[in-house]
């Protein structure tokens, strides 16, 4: 459901069960990078520019560090077939989003946990992330950002969700687990965002 009212003011309320996904924000190989892209390549899907995109998730970062809130940052495992499309491949790569990630990893906290996922839904494979979620943190709520809202994003906060015109089956995600999903248009990177309505566990808050 659309919520007009603030997501960092929403964040601070729920602090104590409070946990952040910072979705395919990896670190991206130097050799593969396609240098001959203009940075507006990868601002053709987004409603935002990416650079607004990216300002605004490190003012969810910055904030949960001061709630000190647990921060994971999901990325694909190199050694699958998913990872090894996204590592090697020069399409969706450039120098300018490259340093756009650089530049929200050096603000993630020291204490950051990377979760290897093996598909585009962080939950399913073995990555155990709702048990870590719930049963280390006391985690209620998560804030969710990153790439794309077209695929990953969806695929992560609930598999239910027809992505692409098709139910890929990727096992239950965020709402399957009875996480309450806090995200927005302004830190996402994408253009679809027609899975809002998928479930009341769902908030896409309008302000940041």
């Amino acid at each position: 459901m659309i919520i007009h009212s603030s997501l960092l003011e929403q964040m601070q309320m729920v602090a104590s069960s409070l946990a952040v996904l910072v979705i395919d924000e990896e670190e991206e190989d130097e050799d593969l990078i396609d240098r001959d892209r203009c940075p507006d390549d990868d601002n053709r899907f987004n409603l935002y520019p990416i650079k607004d995109i990216t300002g605004g998730q490190q003012k969810v970062i910055m904030l949960a560090q001061a709630l000190n809130c647990p921060v994971f940052l999901i990325q694909f495992d190199r050694g699958f077939p998913a990872g090894s499309y996204i590592y090697n491949h020069k399409h969706d790569l450039s120098s300018y989003k490259r340093a756009i990630k650089k530049s929200l990893r050096a603000l993630l906290p020291k204490n950051t946990r990377v979760i290897n996922k093996r598909t585009y839904n962080a939950f399913s494979g073995k990555t155990d992330l709702a048990n870590i979620l719930r049963k280390e943190h006391s985690v209620k709520n998560l804030v969710v950002m990153g790439w794309h809202s077209n695929l990953c994003i969806p695929a992560t906060i609930g598999p239910e969700i027809r992505l692409l015109g098709e139910d890929f089956g990727y096992g239950p995600g965020a709402v399957d687990n009875n996480f309450t999903v806090m995200t927005s248009q302004r830190i996402l990177n994408g253009s679809s965002f027609n899975w809002y309505n998928h479930s009341p566990l769902i908030e896409l808050y309008t302000l940041l």
